[in-house]
Order: C-alpha cells, then sequence, then structure tokens
C-alpha cells in the first residue's frame, strides 16, 4: 500500500520526463507458455518476433518515415549514391517497391470488410490505483461514426500488459484506426525477396487493383528452396500511429460520446447595482 500509483506505471520518479507512450507491466503466468508471456508484453508497443537466422529477432512497428521502412514515393533506379529514407538509392531502397512484374503468380487477397471496421474499441485494464480491478478504456471516432451512418460498430482490445489509463487509451485508439484497414494479402516473389525483412514496410504497384506504391507490413516470410518465398502482408497506413490532442474527460465518464467544454463562455452585457 506505501507503493505510490506512479510507480505502478513504470516511472522512475513522479515527474513528466518518465512519461512515456508505452509502458510494460505485466504478469508472468507460469501456466503459459514463454513465447505467450513474451507476446503479451510485445504486443503494447507494436513489438514483434521475427525468426531469423534460428534466433528470433524483435522488430517494433512504427511509421514509415525512417528505419526499417520506404518512403512514399517511388524509388530511384539511378542507383547513386545518395541516400533516401535511410537507404541508398538502387538495391537498398529498390528492393522495398514490389511491381506488378516482380510478383510469381497471382495475389490472393482478403478483406474482412465492413464487419471487422470498427469505429469504437473498448478494453480493460487492471487499475492499481483501484485495488487492481478492471477499468474500462474506450475510444469512439465521430469521423468513422459518420461514415458508419452512425450505426455504433464496437471492437475490443486485450491489453495484457498495461495499468496505466493514459497509455491504455493510446493503444486504443492506434487499435481503432488499424480496424478500418483490414486487407491482408499474400503473394511470391523470387530471390529479391532475400532483402526483405519481417515488419518492413513495402510499397506494391499493382494494375488490377489500382495500386501505386500502396503500402503493405511484412508479418510473414516463408523461402523455398527454388529461391522464391511466399510473402504475408496486411494493409498499412501511417495515421496508426499518430496520437490526437488531449481533452478534458466529460464529468460523467472519462469516454462520454458528448463531452463538456472545459471552459464557460465569456460573459458580456454585465452591469451591477447597489443594494
Amino acid at each position: 500500500d506505501f507503493v505510490r500509483y506512479w510507480r505502478y506505471s513504470g516511472w522512475e520518479d513522479h515527474h513528466q520526463r518518465w512519461v512515456t507512450r508505452h509502458q510494460t507491466c505485466g504478469t508472468v503466468d507460469t501456466s503459459n507458455s514463454t513465447f505467450d508471456n513474451i507476446n503479451g508484453f510485445l504486443k503494447q508497443f507494436n513489438g514483434m518476433l521475427s525468426f531469423e537466422a534460428g534466433k528470433y529477432a524483435l522488430r517494433i512497428a512504427t511509421t514509415s518515415d525512417g528505419g526499417e521502412t520506404i518512403a512514399t514515393v517511388a524509388a530511384n533506379n539511378s542507383g547513386s549514391g545518395e541516400t533516401y529514407e535511410g537507404y541508398t538509392l538502387g538495391a537498398q531502397a529498390n528492393i522495398r517497391y514490389i511491381e506488378e512484374q516482380d510478383i510469381i503468380g497471382n495475389i490472393k487477397l482478403k478483406d474482412a470488410g465492413p464487419k471487422k471496421s470498427f469505429n469504437t474499441i473498448n478494453s480493460t485494464i487492471s487499475d492499481p490505483g483501484n485495488m487492481w480491478k478492471g477499468k474500462q478504456v474506450s475510444f469512439y471516432d465521430s469521423n468513422f461514426l459518420k461514415a458508419d451512418k452512425n450505426v455504433v460498430k464496437q471492437g475490443s482490445l486485450t491489453q495484457p500488459s498495461v495499468t496505466s489509463y493514459f497509455n491504455a487509451r493510446v493503444n486504443v485508439e492506434n487499435s481503432l484506426r488499424k480496424s478500418r484497414f483490414n486487407m491482408t494479402i499474400s503473394f511470391k516473389l523470387g530471390p529479391k525477396a532475400l532483402l526483405l525483412l519481417t515488419g518492413q514496410t513495402i510499397g506494391i504497384t499493382h494494375s488490377k487493383f489500382g495500386w501505386s506504391a500502396k503500402k503493405f507490413r511484412v508479418t510473414n516470410i516463408s523461402y523455398s528452396t527454388n529461391c522464391t518465398a511466399s510473402i504475408t502482408a496486411e494493409e498499412y497506413d501511417d495515421s496508426f500511429y499518430t496520437i490526437l490532442a488531449p481533452s478534458l474527460p466529460s464529468i460523467l465518464n472519462d469516454d462520454f460520446r458528448a463531452p463538456i467544454e472545459g471552459a464557460p463562455g465569456t460573459p458580456s452585457s454585465l452591469s451591477a447595482s447597489a443594494g
């Protein structure tokens, strides 16, 4: 009981500089496998394990403006020594742009459609400030709600390693946006696929679907002995990782759909009389 709430949130001190976008404060359940426990920790900061050269490598899903990502425009084939979005122009950048002629066979496309596209996401976390009882965290987007003709389409998110409401709110917001991009594809590439890694962002151009460097994130690569590889990827957009500015909650509920304005309007035409 003498441990303060901010310690449960993973902070080293009660100071603003310890506030982070992601935090891990989970429970290791020995009845589950080590792999499941690790994935529980990784899920809350967009982490994924990639099996490479007999070992697991940690990949972090993030925006496509640096690191293991690609740019938003077509790569230059000049092969010059200039750098572009963290890569040298030529093979390092161009491998992440896949043209129609690079694909062997057909693209298999799956789209969950509107039934998996939500405008409201709910989640429950353990609240250390309330004797570790469950606390409801939800988020909705009014633009998505209008696009769905004001029909509430509610999804859920599991966050096994988060106890801070503010961190959970960020994850719920990101999950809601991802649900609007739920297309997955699979296809086969030639030897150039050997340069790709799980977790990287790729851009696919295909006339049949009307794609021009459309972004996908690689989720699985299966290599064959004939130097080809089967790629599985999911639809991606940079908006997944943007965070809306915080707003004052309603006096009724943290996530009430019609929040009350935080400040009253400026009064006018005031007068006073003695008496």
